[in-house]
Formats: structure tokens, sequence, C-alpha cells
């Protein structure tokens, strides 16, 4: 069945590993779930002509591409290449009024917030950081 108005889909990991203990196992489990799964779907949802014409795909990247953390270099770099990816995208798809848009959502509270905030930040620094957000990091 084609999609018809839009698609969405989303997975994503978040390890933090600092640069300087980055090995290719960690490059592969991020690069494979964050950016690959998407590039594949994508692929196999243009060749088997499932997105209709004038629909929209919706990835979701990470507001972290435009403020890096310490241990994100990895997460970051995935988001980014998706980011990238979606442009061009979008220009091989416009031909069909198909519409490629990325969503760079701030922090949220989730288990893979919980998790990253413990490996990475002690409680003061997550308090400082969330002191940034006006509105308050995010809920679901």
């Amino acid at each position: 069945m084609p999609i018809s108005r839009w698609s969405r889909y989303c997975a994503g990991i978040v390890k933090p590993v600092p640069a300087k203990f980055i090995q290719p196992k960690h490059i592969e489990e991020m690069f494979s779930i964050n950016f690959n799964a998407v590039v594949l779907i994508n692929s196999y949802l243009l060749q088997q002509k499932k997105i209709n014409n004038e629909a929209s795909i919706v990835l979701i990247s990470t507001i972290s591409t435009q403020h890096s953390y310490f241990g994100g270099a990895l997460y970051i770099s995935s988001k980014g290449a998706l980011e990238a990816y979606s442009r061009s995208l979008g220009l091989e798809v416009v031909s069909k009024k198909i519409r490629v848009n990325t969503l760079s959502p701030a922090m949220v509270r989730t288990e893979i917030y919980e998790n990253t905030l413990k490996s990475t930040l002690n409680e003061e620094h997550a308090q400082k950081y969330a002191s940034t957000y006006p509105l308050g990091i995010g809920t679901y």
C-alpha cells in the first residue's frame, strides 16, 4: 500500500563516547541506526513507488547538530549526515512534489535523555544546561 499524504518514522540511539575512545564498532552501531536505516528505508520506498506524489517525508535530527556536547561526536555526526541527506533527497523528489523536511527537536525527557545525562553530566551541570531552555526540558 502506498504511503498517501505523509510518512514519518524515527529510530535513534544516543551512546556518548568521548572522541579518544571511539572504535569502529561505535561508528557502525550509531550510523547503522541513526543514518543508514533511514537512507535504506527511503531507497526501498522510492524504488517500490510506495511514496505518492505530493507526499511529505519528515526526518528527525537534533538540535545537537548546532549545540554539541561532550561525548556526542558520533551521535551529532550521524544526525548531521541525516540533515545533509535530507537536502539531497529533497532535490531528487521535488519533481514529484514530494517534500522532505528535517525536524531538529531540543531535549525531551525520555529514557535516552536520562541515560545520556547519567553518562555525561553530573546533576549540577544538568540543571545548568536545563536552565538555558526558557520553557524547560520537554516532556512527552
